[in-house]
């Protein structure tokens, strides 16, 4: 089954587009209400992108509920509202795949129960499109269905149907050919290469008075760098997105890691089918959509499905009540927030949502009429209204929410929203499972030493210290509590043209927000970014229980020499650790250095197996017999061989190394799927310049101590939160596994086997 090519994808995906919503509250549906949402996407042409031909646009369309009037009128008389179905594909134009498609398609459904209406071709007008999308234009059909009726139920047969069609077309190479754009007894999706003044003359539906509505979600998206393609127009099935997830590779593997853990008790033998979750040909948007659905067909809302992929940041708000606060950190300890700036519409065809991203990086403006008329969108002014019919203007802040719920005929605010969710079960009773660990506030209480005199300079010409690192980074850090500052820009040589030994961290540098996503300032934005580091199994995202709260809290990834110890020690129903050592005795100059990896990463997968839920690595020990094996290249290679067995979800990688002392170090690590680290040698360094700073002062060692372990810590999350704002990131649990680094000078053999997704544009190393 094909892998995300990540090397492809991070260069030529990112967004900035024009998104929202129209409907009438009271669900009167009508022709108006279709025009509106026409108008609207067509006066944000400005927020899409043109091709050179001045008609391929990136891509533009509307998501509307089913116009039952209209089907009935030009397809079928003895259509009855409700009790049919409509499939929007797109197929091959090759006669050959076109066919093999739709075989697949249709055996499946019969297999399902599922009968079929009929095929009818999507009349289109050509003449319309620019030359670049009419080559690649795929067969629209509509495929109609029968249903028994448009609830929630037949929802998940559909969408049950659509993942076993879509497992089919994988196993026969098509998943890339054939696209089903909406399968749905309630909505439907009118979406191309289009720029939005074209949509309306493209697809002639749209122009039939009968065709009617009451909301229409559209978009107009604006791709930079990218390659037109039919497929990532949007809406998606529930889904309009304006905005990046910064996260997404990260989000990627988290949910292919959590597939292994989806409970039989809600789909059954169809679980098999759900996987992968991630259509690997998507954007960032069509993978938050696929998310999304998941949660939504196995039992959430749409709602409650999007508080808890898209979280406010609420750890630091002190107006935020406690329950709605409680609801939010249930939520962290089972899904990782896809993190960016997002402005979000969706729907499921009886309410329809709007939402902002933790920092509000997108516009999501709104005005309400006197005739039950809402409008909501990036900009004002989308369509005309007549300023005297408007009763309500607003717009959403970060972290927001905003739902019209057509079934009920009403508009529900934030505030509301947030503190019905927070009673649906009993959080802040659940969230008592977690069990906070935070032996002391400074890590030097114990003021434990390993290494001291000349076995600590031994130490640290094992691990590669130099003076200068000594000096300019420790030094500094202990005494200030913050990075050194240093002038602009980097004249070092890369690591792989070095003529010196250079650490394997050397070897990769961080990726930063650029095009149409903002980075953050960890300063003044410092409510929003959290360390916050949850640590043990985790279950299964399909089902909320209290037991899914049953893990570790840690306040930060840096953790203590006592942190580490009561980890080690560890052994009780919900919590086992063991500690796998990192070290090996070289051959023939480490030409044993592979085989020896390969060995200590099976060590770790069997201990999974096994049931241990903490996976400690140690690099401890280092000695004239004993090397260690790069700490970054053990905790990669196992994040990414758990992945591979599905066991990644059911353990946290804790590394205790000598190898690591400055923030990139951890910054890394963390992006490789690591969730704690304990920089031993990095701490007896600290205590060694402290023991010789109070020597020189005349005051008491302990006291020198404390200060200098706390100010290094310190400055190690301060680099931290730096290098992950510059990628617009604003917690850590997103962070984790995101790899948003390049590579330079590491061959593609080390990069595919150990840092799988990693772009690397130069080899090197292997």
């Amino acid at each position: 089954m094909k892998e995300i090519d990540w090397r492809f994808f991070r260069e030529n995906f990112h967004d900035e587009c024009g998104v929202g919503f129209v409907a009438n509250v009271r669900g009167e549906r009508s022709h108006k209400i279709v025009l509106d949402g026409i108008n609207a996407v067509s006066n944000l042409t400005h927020r899409g992108a043109v091709s050179s031909d001045a008609k391929t646009g990136d891509g533009c369309g509307i998501l509307t509920r089913i116009p039952y009037k209209f089907f009935k009128k030009v397809f079928d008389p003895s259509l009855e509202e409700g009790k049919f179905a409509v499939g929007v594909v797109f197929l091959p134009n090759d006669e050959k795949l076109k066919n093999k498609s739709i075989e697949i398609i249709e055996s499946v459904l019969e297999k399902r129960g599922i009968r079929k209406i009929g095929w009818r071709d999507v009349p289109i007008r050509k003449d319309f499109v620019g030359d670049s999308a009419l080559k690649s234009l795929p067969d629209i059909k509509h495929l109609f269905v029968y249903v028994q009726d448009n609830s929630k139920d037949t929802e998940r047969k559909l969408y049950i149907a659509r993942k076993e069609i879509e497992y089919n077309f994988y196993k026969n190479d098509l998943e890339d050919k054939c696209y089903i754009a909406s399968f749905s007894s309630r909505t439907i999706v009118y979406k191309g290469l289009l720029i939005a003044p074209q949509l309306a003359k493209f697809f002639v539906d749209l122009n039939d008075e009968d065709f009617e509505s009451d909301f229409v979600v559209f978009h107009q998206r604006y791709s930079t760098n990218t390659l037109p393609n039919w497929f990532l127009a949007q809406p998606f099935r529930m889904l309009a997105h304006n905005g990046e997830i910064n996260t997404l590779q990260g989000n990627y593997y988290w949910m292919k890691s959590k597939e292994s853990n989806f409970s039989p008790d809600i789909w059954g033998e169809d679980t098999e089918y759900l996987k992968p979750v991630i259509w690997p040909y998507g954007s960032d948007s069509s993978q938050l959509d696929n998310a999304l659905e998941l949660l939504y067909m196995s039992g959430r809302d749409l709602i409650h499905s999007i508080m808890l992929l898209v979280p406010e940041a609420y750890k630091a708000d002190p107006f935020l009540d406690n329950d709605v606060k409680a609801f939010f950190e249930y939520n962290l300890t089972i899904s990782e927030p896809w993190d960016g700036p997002a402005s979000l519409v969706l729907t499921d065809g009886e309410v329809i949502v709007s939402t902002l991203d933790r920092n509000g990086l997108r516009p999501a403006r709104y005005i309400i009429t006197d005739d039950g008329e809402i409008v909501m969108g990036s900009e004002v002014g989308m369509i005309d209204v007549d300023e005297t019919k408007i009763v309500e203007k607003g717009k959403l802040g970060p972290g927001e929410i905003i739902a019209v719920d057509i079934k009920l005929g009403k508009i529900l605010k934030n505030d509301e929203i947030k503190k019905k969710y927070s009673k649906l079960y009993p959080y802040s009773e659940w969230i008592k499972n977690i069990t906070t660990v935070n032996i002391s506030d400074d890590p030097g209480v114990t003021f434990h030493r390993s290494y001291v005199g000349e076995e600590l300079l031994r130490q640290q010409r094992a691990f590669g210290y130099d003076a200068g690192e000594k000096e300019k980074l420790l030094v500094e850090m202990i005494q200030t509590g913050k990075e050194p500052i240093g002038a602009m820009g980097d004249d070092t040589p890369l690591a792989v043209f070095s003529s010196k030994p250079r650490s394997l961290f050397d070897y990769f540098r961080q990726r930063f927000a650029q095009v149409t996503n903002p980075p953050i300032d960890p300063y003044r934005e410092s409510i929003v970014m959290s360390l916050d580091t949850y640590v043990g199994s985790f279950g299964d995202i399909l089902k909320d229980s209290p037991d899914n709260a049953k893990v570790l809290k840690f306040k930060s990834p840096v953790i203590t020499d006592a942190e580490l110890e009561y980890l080690k020690n560890l052994n009780n129903q919900n919590f086992k650790s063991k500690v796998i050592k990192t070290l090996y005795k070289p051959i023939d100059g480490g030409k044993n250095l592979a085989y020896e990896l390969e060995r200590v990463i099976n060590e770790g997968v069997e201990a999974v197996r096994q049931g241990y839920n903490i996976i400690i690595l140690s690099d401890k020990g280092v000695n004239n017999e004993y090397a260690y094996i790069p700490i970054l290249l053990v905790s990669a290679g196992l994040h990414h061989r758990l992945i591979k067995e599905g066991l990644r979800a059911k353990c946290s990688i804790v590394v205790e190394s000598g190898e690591v002392r400055i923030d990139h170090h951890f910054a890394v690590l963390i992006g490789y799927g690591v969730s704690l680290i304990n920089p031993y040698l990095a701490y007896d360094t600290v205590l060694d310049i402290a023991e010789t700073e109070a020597l020189e002062k005349q005051v008491e060692v302990p006291s020198e101590y404390k200060t200098a372990l706390k100010n290094y810590r310190k400055a190690i999350e301060a680099g931290l939160y730096k290098i992950m704002s510059k990628m617009g990131i604003s917690d850590i649990s997103s962070y984790r596994g995101a790899q948003i680094f390049e590579a330079l000078g590491i061959s593609d053999e080390v990069i595919e086997k150990y840092f799988t997704g990693t772009i690397s544009k130069i080899g090197g190393i292997g």
